[in-house]
């Protein structure tokens, strides 16, 4: 991708927590102008400003390992625990926007060989690009389903919303650096998405219907069961 595309897929990863911390302290201040929050909604959506803020700060921190040429941080994780951390990450923005997170999770879901931040990231762009979808639907029908299952050997991630679809046309190009159909989007996201994915041997993909002036995205990608090796390394 080259320094350009380096500063942009930084400037992406850094915004997402940012923006966040920001919608929430804005909502925060109209609240307590408006005498309108309690002391435990005030407590929860400090909490999630804590939160990304944390996130933020290890984005910074992988970079640096990165830039040190050093290994992500990868081990046996529990990827129904942190689908259960993204969701209460965007819990207040969602509540905001008036869209539904649902959870499908499997039962007895075997651990996957990932590292927990490089897992949020991905998923966090799936999430909010299903969200930024949903703009323009219907408030009853803002809903998005996150699901976990176990395929062979591998654990599989959906994210689905319903939103305007994929634009004709465009499937192929969705992970490729700097394609978006945003206006202030960078196209950094999924292709950001797509490459730590890969790294460790998984899959990316996504697909689009349509039925009548409804329509459903599913972005779904797929990470290895750990082994007993990986465990064992682990420890």
């Amino acid at each position: 991708m080259g320094l350009v595309g380096a500063y942009a897929g930084l400037a992406h990863e850094i915004n997402q927590p940012l923006a966040a911390i920001a919608a929430y302290a804005d909502g925060v201040a109209i609240r307590i102008r408006n005498g309108a929050i309690d002391d435990q909604r005030l407590i929860a959506v400090v909490e999630n400003i804590a939160a990304d803020a944390h996130r933020a700060g290890e984005i910074i921190r992988r970079l640096r390992q990165f830039v040190r040429n050093r290994e992500p941080d990868r081990a046996p994780v529990d990827i129904n625990r942190l689908v259960l951390d993204v969701s209460q990450f965007v819990a207040s923005d969602a509540a905001q926007r008036q869209f539904r997170v649902q959870l499908e999770l499997a039962e007895d879901l075997p651990s996957a060989w990932s590292d927990a931040i490089e897992f949020q990231q991905v998923l966090l762009n799936l999430v909010r690009n299903g969200f930024d979808a949903m703009v323009d639907t219907p408030v009853d029908d803002r809903r998005l389903t996150i699901r976990t299952k176990q395929v062979a050997e591998s654990i599989e991630v959906s994210v689905e919303d319903h939103g305007h679809g994929l634009p004709s046309g465009t499937k192929e190009q969705l992970f490729e650096a700097f394609f978006t159909s945003k206006e202030e989007g960078l196209g950094m996201g999924l292709a950001i998405s797509r490459s730590i994915v890969e790294s460790y041997g998984g899959r990316i993909w996504a697909a689009s219907t349509k039925m009548g002036t409804k329509a459903c995205t599913r972005f779904q990608f797929t990470l290895p069961v750990a082994t007993d090796d990986d465990i064992s390394h682990d420890r």
